[in-house]
């Protein structure tokens, strides 16, 4: 069963809004965990008129993901365009809701190629597109309203998970893991065994060793890249939840942050890990 997580009040603002006036094209922009794909979903179910836990059974509702886990090619996105010709026997203001996850991982000919259902929307057809890291092109994002997902208070995400049955405890450690984004929150609660788990009791170690004991890890970290950024995602979010939570020293936890993030960027950068790991481990 899919469950509408703790929404952020002017995020569920921007939707209720969209939802009244919706436009032929949305984008959606949330860090991972964020639960933008649930928001998605609850708007395109209210649109459609059917239950959020039906939605996907839907015969107008056409969900685009990417098949290989890599990316949304140019023929899925001209499989769509071919399905957006098809009318939709409706009298409804909205006949048709698309959905494509993981939109930033479209190829750039997949882009272009979707250009031409944002230039010339088929009437009541609605188009959401679910990005992490806002990189679509100009062009894309030129024709489409963006609404982007902001983390909420971590006082509302206590009490619904509260409700769930939850321990205080084991709240308080799952939200310094996730950084407070919903639904990752609620896998890692739900998951004794979930990798960020693994990856914080790894971050703690590392916190606590010497910078010589930093460095004799180095070698475990580098040949598990899912450890490797489970643990670096991990010491970000221990790092900006302790400053939000004026833990003492905050010029260690400034410094942990900012070595964490450089780490974070020339991986992203395609620099050697362990030569950017060497790097955070003796700065930290």
């Amino acid at each position: 069963m899919t469950r509408q997580l703790p929404i952020h009040a002017s995020t569920s603002k921007s939707i209720d809004a969209f939802a009244v006036q919706p436009s032929h094209a949305l984008i959606i922009s949330g860090m991972v965990g964020s639960d933008k794909s649930t928001i998605a979903k609850s708007l395109a179910a209210s649109m459609l008129g059917t239950d959020l836990n039906r939605l996907e059974e839907h015969p107008h509702l056409i969900l685009v993901q990417p098949e290989d886990k890599q990316s949304i090619g140019i023929d899925q996105i001209r499989e769509l365009l071919s399905k957006l010709s098809l009318i939709v026997p409706t009298d409804a203001d909205i006949k048709r809701v698309i959905i494509i996850k993981n939109a930033d991982v479209m190829t750039t000919e997949a882009q272009n190629a979707l250009l031409k259902a944002l230039e010339e929307p088929p009437e009541g057809t609605v188009l959401i597109l679910l990005t992490d890291q806002d990189s679509l092109l100009p062009t894309i994002k030129s024709r489409a309203q963006t609404i982007r997902v902001r983390v909420p208070n971590k006082s509302e995400l206590t009490e619904h998970f509260s409700t769930e049955g939850y321990s205080s405890d084991k709240i308080k450690q799952a939200l310094a893991i996730s950084g407070g984004l919903p639904r990752l929150t609620a896998d890692i609660l739900a998951d004794e065994d979930h990798q960020y788990l693994i990856a914080a009791d790894r971050a703690k170690t590392i916190l606590r060793q010497s910078a010589y004991e930093r460095l004799t890890t180095l070698d475990e970290l580098v040949k598990d890249p899912a450890l490797l950024t489970g643990t670096l995602n991990t010491l970000n979010r221990i790092a900006e939840y302790s400053i939000a939570q004026g833990a003492n020293d905050p010029p260690r936890w400034q410094t942990i942050l900012q070595a964490t993030n450089k780490a974070q960027q020339d991986l992203s950068q395609n620099a050697q890990p362990k030569l950017a790991l060497t790097s955070l481990m003796l700065s930290i």
